[in-house]
């Protein structure tokens, strides 16, 4: 114990002392060649010029300040760079606290002011804010849209946010697109993140939760979202015309009049999810759902025209009204499904399963079907002779 005291006094005393020590060991060292010569008579070491390294001391003199006046300068060099750099944090930190504050001002445009301010730490000192003003923008946004009603057009300040954001620069830089954005439980109202010709200006989503969140009339025309949650959402008259999805999760949320026009989705999850009034027909191009999951889902006038569809699993879903006319539908699940006023006209259907299905009034004209497994299913308002004559596998229920 006495002596692990003992050590503990002594590192603190050469904590608290350690400058002088320096000091002193920098003096001996820099006098060294002034010293040592008293040093060699006191105690008669007869060294000659070994300590001058062999050199007389007139010539060694010179060097030996050179060398000392160069690691003085770098040395005074660092201490200003740290008291610049100490400035300058707390100079950083001063203006990001007037900042915050700024943004609880009652005047919208003082409040615009400290958005840009706590964007510009971020971009400038991202090690420092760049997480923490993400995470102030997000709050700011699921406060500030909780206290007013949906039906009110969400404020320019909202808008400048989610622009900075999701929206990359003149120089296609976008510093938040790393972080996680937490919005679930806001509610956006007339937001427009509609991407503009010029690629470096696009929005993009990444690493983004709209859970229990409620958009209306949002638009998200060509933006791209990469790994966005939306589970519990409500969305109305929400646009993705020509977006792009890529692990986005729409589990029970509710879709009323949503858009997904000529959208290239991939794996997206519709589990439990209500669609009503939306369409996933092409515009100028294509439609392209891959590794979409609709098990569970309630799908009412579902527009899937001129769409192509692949690996997509309808399981367990009831679908009431759903156009599939001219539709490409490869390695597609409709097992157990409730399915009702269906059309399938033009469509090919390549390896798609109704199984143990109730299908009541589905039409087939010009359709393509190959491989298409209508096995113990309910066929209601059906011409028996008309699946017959396609080479259906049509089995009764037992």
């Amino acid at each position: 114990m006495r002596i692990k005291k003992l050590a503990k006094n002594l590192k603190c005393f050469i904590a608290k002392y350690k400058l002088w020590f320096v000091g002193v060991i920098i003096f001996l060292l820099a006098s060294y060649p002034f010293i040592f010569p008293f040093i060699n008579k006191i105690f008669k070491l007869n060294c000659g010029e070994l300590y001058t390294f062999g050199l007389p001391l007139e010539d060694f003199l010179t060097p030996w300040i050179a060398l000392w006046g160069i690691t003085c300068t770098i040395f005074t060099i660092i201490q200003l760079d740290r008291r610049i750099s100490k400035s300058d944090k707390q100079f950083c930190d001063s203006r990001f606290s007037t900042s915050v504050s700024l943004l609880g001002n009652e005047n919208e445009s003082v409040r615009i002011g400290g958005i840009y301010n706590l964007h510009f730490l971020a971009s400038e000192y991202p090690d420092e804010y760049l997480n923490i003003v993400c995470e102030i923008f997000c709050a700011y946004i699921r406060n500030t849209t909780r206290e007013i009603k949906c039906e009110k057009r969400t404020s320019d300040e909202i808008q400048i946010i989610i622009d900075l954001l999701f929206k990359r620069d003149c120089n296609g830089k976008l510093i938040f697109e790393s972080c996680k954005k937490d919005l679930s439980g806001s509610c956006l109202h007339k937001i427009n993140a509609n991407n503009e010709a010029d690629c470096r200006n696009q929005y993009i989503l990444t690493n983004v939760d709209f859970s229990e969140a409620v958009l209306n009339e949002v638009f998200f025309d060509k933006a791209i979202f990469t790994n966005v949650c939306f589970i519990n959402a409500k969305l109305n008259s929400v646009n993705f015309c020509e977006a792009k999805l890529n692990n986005v999760n729409f589990e029970k949320a509710t879709l009323d009049e949503t858009c997904f026009l000529s959208t290239i989705s991939n794996d997206i999850k519709f589990y439990y999810a209500k669609l009503r009034d939306c369409t996933f027909r092409e515009i100028s191009t294509k439609s392209i759902l891959s590794y979409i999951n609709f098990d569970g889902a309630t799908l009412d006038k579902v527009i899937f025209n001129k769409a192509k569809l692949s690996h997509v699993a309808y399981n367990g879903a009831i679908l009431n009204d759903v156009d599939f006319t001219s539709t490409n539908l490869d390695d597609i699940e409709f097992y157990e499904i409730k399915f009702s006023d269906g059309y399938f006209g033009g469509a090919i259907l390549n390896n798609v399963d109704f199984s143990k299905s109730k299908l009541h009034r589905i039409s087939f004209p010009s359709a393509k079907l190959n491989e298409v497994k209508f096995l113990k299913t309910v066929l209601e308002n059906y011409s028996n002779e008309e699946i017959i004559k396609r080479s259906l596998e049509l089995t009764s229920e037992e």
